[in-house]
């Protein structure tokens, strides 16, 4: 078998000789990368719609697993909203 540590070090050589390191950029001015959040296109609904089932379901073994008391018929819905003012 061999030693952890030998393969951990041996993965923090791989990753520093990936030749990949971040660099200080700029943002073009007046360019703006945030759309104003209006609505959601067919295929995110499409998506979203698809979803549901599946995160229904590790949501409920979760919330099972963390208190079985919890009630698990009817589960939220979690959406996240636009900023429209920053404080």
């Amino acid at each position: 078998m061999s030693n952890p540590l030998i393969l951990l070090l041996l993965l923090f050589a791989t990753s520093a000789w990936s030749g990949y390191a971040p660099i200080a950029a700029f943002c073009p001015l007046g360019v703006s990368l945030v759309r104003p959040a209006t609505g959601v296109s067919e295929k995110e609904v499409e998506y979203q719609r698809g979803r549901k089932p599946y995160a229904d379901a590790a949501l409920k073994k979760w919330l099972l697993k963390t208190n079985p008391g919890f009630g698990t018929d009817k589960l939220p819905v979690v959406r996240i909203t636009e900023v429209t003012e920053w404080v």
